[in-house]
């Protein structure tokens, strides 16, 4: 979330690369919209989707990998 958010949603330095416009959430106001919702509510939709995919690799490598590898691969 750190990075992610201005990653995917932030002004284009080239097709890759964003701008950190939005590093750690910043420039973010309450009363922003992305569309018709308020940005932070999409900040929240997104991060839900993030979090429901850790779960679902957790419970697929469960067994299979080393705790520690696992907790590097979710904080990447």
């Amino acid at each position: 979330m750190c990075y992610g958010y201005q990653f995917a949603f932030g002004e284009s330095i080239n097709r890759l690369i964003r701008y950190p416009t939005h590093l750690l959430l910043s420039g973010l106001e309450t009363d922003s919209l992305n569309g018709s919702i308020s940005s932070l509510l999409y900040v929240a939709f997104q991060l839900t989707f993030a979090g429901l995919t850790a779960a679902l690799i957790s419970g697929a490598v469960v067994g299979r990998m080393k705790f520690s590898a696992w907790i590097a691969f979710i904080v990447v």
